[in-house]
């Protein structure tokens, strides 16, 4: 009796797992996707320009972004919206790109930067604020 009881609970053991893996609510449908993903910062503070006496001037900042799952035989248009630059892309015919967003007098500033391969297309929104104050939320609210 007790030599049967061992193999028993392996068995036992062994069943339940492989019904475990057979959950159907736990297999994924592979979709193709139907946009480009940015990835980069969504919220950017302007830096105190220390070289002048006024604390409310402000310098300009830049960011950083890439297309993700992106492919290296497509060529990537970037276009950003309002007065930011588009400064450099690079990797693979234009997978990054560097933006700068200028200093402006305005709180805050949203701009949308667009990405284009031919087939896919992605955007985000970028926030750019010029808060002077820290507080319990960060520089931007």
């Amino acid at each position: 009796m007790r030599k049967l009881i061992l193999p028993a609970l392996v068995l036992s053991l062994f069943v339940i797992s492989l019904n475990g893996c057979n959950n159907p609510t736990q297999n994924f449908d592979f979709r193709e996707g139907d946009s480009l993903l940015i990835e980069g910062p969504t919220v950017l503070n302007l830096r105190a320009d220390t070289t002048t006496s006024d604390p409310s001037d402000r310098l300009s900042v830049q960011g950083e972004y890439y297309t993700d799952y992106a492919t290296i035989d497509k060529t990537y248009d970037w276009s950003i919206s309002g007065d930011a630059v588009i400064d450099s892309t690079f990797d693979y015919n234009g997978l990054k790109v560097a933006v700068s967003f200028p200093a402006t007098s305005a709180d805050s500033t949203i701009y949308t930067l667009n990405v284009d391969d031919g087939e896919f297309k992605g955007s985000i929104e970028i926030k750019v604020c010029r808060s002077l104050e820290l507080t319990d939320k960060g520089f931007c609210q």
